[in-house]
């Protein structure tokens, strides 16, 4: 009985050759063994202990006819498939911020091992069903179809995992409107702050556009604004920024005026001294009455540089201290 064994991965430690079912003897993958003293007549030789990736051509066992003072020759031909194959990962990532690392694959459940957004890795494996997956994948980014997907590797060939994976911008644009009213608007303006991050600055009543900011819910702030001025409705604020697209959040600041108080001290003395007294205007406000000696304050007055008079003196009466009009410094809430 001869075998003879041709392919991929053949089993080196042969195989086992049986006579009608027993008399069991070893033989090489490419080998041979005889029977002495086998009874005339019609014999089954069957060859087993064949490897998983073998298989025997032919019928197995096959029947032979032993006849007197005669050798039966039997020949087994056993062919041999490779236990591993080449499996080819190839990535290809289209879209917006992709990610710059790249991702991982493993097959089986077994290490990762990296491969970039665009790129093609084979590696060998055992043969059969091979389960891969793909992994480090941004939130951004979507594999398209099955993850993780089954591979069939033929033994000895290639197979091929190709992953499409698509990714969408990270970021969008947010347009920050203010609209000021009132009196004493700050001069120097305001700024925008996005997440408690650092101030860009705004007019009073202006458009900034802040490209490129993380999509998601962010946190703006107006700040900057003067102790005269408030911001209508919240601040800081909730603005959702769509993905590669723009969203508006306007802020309506009114500011009132910054006012304080004008002291006014009289003091008359000489002779005939006009007993109604006189009238104190400030700027082009009603003049208010004040005696002869008295103290009256004038409340209400825009602060900075203001005239402040001394009306109907009697002629025989004059103001000797400085010059009448004169100009006082008003300070704010002073």
């Amino acid at each position: 009985m001869t075998v003879a064994t041709t392919g991929s991965d053949v089993d080196a430690d042969g195989y086992t050759v049986l006579l009608d079912g027993e008399n069991d003897q070893a033989v090489g993958a490419n080998g041979s063994v005889t029977y002495s003293t086998v009874e005339q007549g019609a014999r089954e030789v069957s060859l087993t202990d064949v490897a998983a990736n073998c298989s025997v051509t032919g019928t197995n066992p096959r029947s032979v006819t032993v006849t007197a003072e005669e050798t039966a020759q039997v020949m087994f031909d056993v062919v041999c498939v490779a236990l591993t194959g080449d499996l080819t990962v190839m990535t290809t990532t289209t879209g917006d911020d992709i990610d710059a690392d790249g991702f991982m694959f493993a097959v089986d459940g077994g290490t990762p091992q990296a491969i970039g957004v665009n790129e093609s890795m084979t590696i060998q494996v055992s043969a059969g069903a091979r389960s891969v997956e793909l992994s480090g994948v941004a939130n951004n980014c979507t594999v398209s179809g099955d993850n993780p997907r089954m591979v069939t590797v033929p033994g000895g060939g290639t197979a091929s995992a190709d992953f499409s994976v698509t990714c969408v911008s990270t970021t969008g644009t947010l347009v920050v409107t203010t609209t000021t009213t009132g009196a004493d608007i700050d001069p120097d303006g305001f700024a925008v702050s996005v997440d408690g991050g650092a101030g860009q600055a705004i007019a009073t009543t202006a458009v900034l556009t802040l490209n490129d900011t993380p999509f998601g819910d962010r946190m703006v702030e107006l700040t900057g604004v003067a102790g005269n001025c408030t911001v209508s409705g919240e601040n800081p604020r909730t603005v959702t920024v769509p993905q590669n697209a723009a969203v508006q959040t306007d802020f309506t600041i009114n500011c009132d005026a910054i006012v304080g108080s004008v002291e006014v001290i009289t003091s008359t003395t000489g002779d005939d001294i006009d007993p109604d007294g006189f009238m104190v205007a400030v700027e082009s406000a009603t003049p208010v009455p004040i005696g002869v000696v008295d103290t009256v304050v004038v409340a209400g007055v825009l602060y900075q540089d203001r005239t402040v008079e001394l009306q109907d003196l009697a002629p025989n009466c004059s103001v000797v201290n400085g010059t009448n009009p004169r100009t006082v410094t008003v300070p704010q809430n002073g």
